[in-house]
């Protein structure tokens, strides 16, 4: 094992390439992603002309291993690359992770053309992004947003959107940040899109307690001043103590988005799902 940046735990996995070391509660993480996504892109695929693509700003190298099992499981750029969209958009600050995501994409067998990647901080990349992304009057987006210690400001967020039909899974920390609430952090506040210091805004002195439903709620209010009127975030992970760790927060401009997301849930027996919707 060897340490990455920002205190990750870096393993050498079965196929020789690094791997990050995960929680396992990163598994329902990663099985959100898979479910979630994987409706958008079947149900979407084909009905534009520039297509469908994925953006992923916080990519890994491509695979975690599970700290209490040593299990290893897909990270999120391997995952999303079995559904079907034409583009992928990916991004890490680390060009290690990213050098082992390719070689691991190219194993697979997948069109090299399809992907994009970028090295560089999540708010730096943006705008590179932004620069190869289809059109956005002919073709849909799906982002997933798993920000390490709140380093994605909620400005990007909106630069990324802006303009585009872009469904949006937000990873939400509530146990990083519950450790982190008690101290002035700028990245926290960037990411919550606030004013001043975090505490100063949601008027808690030192001794006061932070309210996950509050903040639940104002990120989500700053999600619908940018265009996402069709919010969810019932998709809470927990430990083994089943205590609450992040909500998973899903983000669409569009109701069918939405529709598409609650239909996870609503799955026949086989797997299979009702489809014939539009997307306006």
């Amino acid at each position: 094992m060897v340490a990455g940046g920002r205190g990750q735990d870096i393993f050498i996995a079965s196929d020789g390439l690094p791997a990050l070391s995960v929680a396992g509660h990163s598994r329902e993480k990663q099985f959100q992603l898979r479910s979630i996504a994987d409706i958008f892109a079947r149900a979407m695929k084909g009905k534009w002309d520039d297509g469908i693509y994925y953006v992923d700003l916080f990519s890994g190298p491509g695979k975690c291993i599970l700290r209490d099992s040593g299990e290893e499981i897909a990270g999120s750029p391997l995952v999303a690359s079995e559904m079907p969209f034409d583009h992928f958009y990916l991004a890490d600050s680390n060009s290690v992770f990213l050098d082992a995501l390719k070689g691991r994409l190219s194993g697979a067998g997948l069109p090299e053309d399809n992907f994009h990647f970028y090295v560089g901080e999540a708010d730096d990349v943006v705008g590179d992004i932004l620069m190869d992304l289809p059109p956005a009057r002919s073709s849909l987006g799906f982002a997933f947003l798993d920000p390490w210690a709140w380093d994605f400001s909620f400005r990007s967020l909106e630069r990324l959107t802006q303009g585009r039909r872009m469904d949006v899974l937000v990873n939400f920390n509530i146990g990083d940040l519950k450790r982190d609430w008690l101290h002035p952090l700028h990245r926290l506040d960037s990411f919550l899109n606030l004013p001043c210091g975090h505490r100063d805004f949601f008027g808690f002195d030192d001794g006061g307690e932070v309210s996950v439903r509050m903040l639940l709620d104002h990120y989500e209010s700053q999600l619908r001043g940018i265009g996402y009127h069709h919010v969810a975030d019932d998709i809470p992970v927990t430990n083994s103590k089943n205590t609450p760790l992040y909500h998973i927060i899903f983000g669409s401009k569009n109701p069918l988005g939405k529709r598409l997301r609650d239909a996870v849930s609503k799955r026949t027996a086989s797997g299979q799902f009702k489809m014939g919707l539009e997307f306006d």
